[in-house]
């Protein structure tokens, strides 16, 4: 089951846009219905374990230039993902292939939407109007 992009996933940062596409893209490859290979299911876990990473790092960059007062606790929320990547990992190594694939890409499908609709707009708009705000801050 791919997930298209849809515009109502748009923080309006081009380069998080764009972020977000790419990983929708590799949740969409392992995710689709074509039969892969434990090594192939591992490897696109792989790439999407690096892009993660490095979508996280340029994130967390960007609320720390615009002073985003809940920073840390959006690392940590990212420090969880990166965690639960890893279980993946170690399901793909273990347990029924089929059955871990269609969960795992339920999973990030969900997660990806929850990621972008509920974190990240949030300090998008932040960043755009140039306040210091986030859920931790002061009304």
């Amino acid at each position: 089951m791919a997930i298209a992009w849809d515009t109502s996933l748009s923080v309006g940062i081009d380069a998080i846009d764009d972020d977000h596409k790419k990983l929708l893209e590799i949740i969409n490859v392992l995710g689709s219905d074509s039969e892969k290979s434990r090594e192939e299911l591992t490897a696109i876990l792989n790439e999407l374990v690096d892009y993660t990473r490095y979508h996280f790092t340029r994130e967390e960059e960007l609320m720390a230039q615009h002073g985003y007062a809940s920073l840390e606790k959006h690392q940590e929320e990212h420090g969880f993902f990166i965690a639960k990547l890893m279980d993946l990992g170690v399901m793909l190594e273990s347990e029924d292939l089929e059955i871990t694939r269609e969960e795992a890409s339920a999973f990030l499908s969900m997660w990806l939407t929850r990621h972008i609709r509920w974190s990240d707009f949030d300090y998008v708009s932040c960043v755009t109007k140039g306040e210091r705000c986030g859920p931790d801050s002061p009304s």
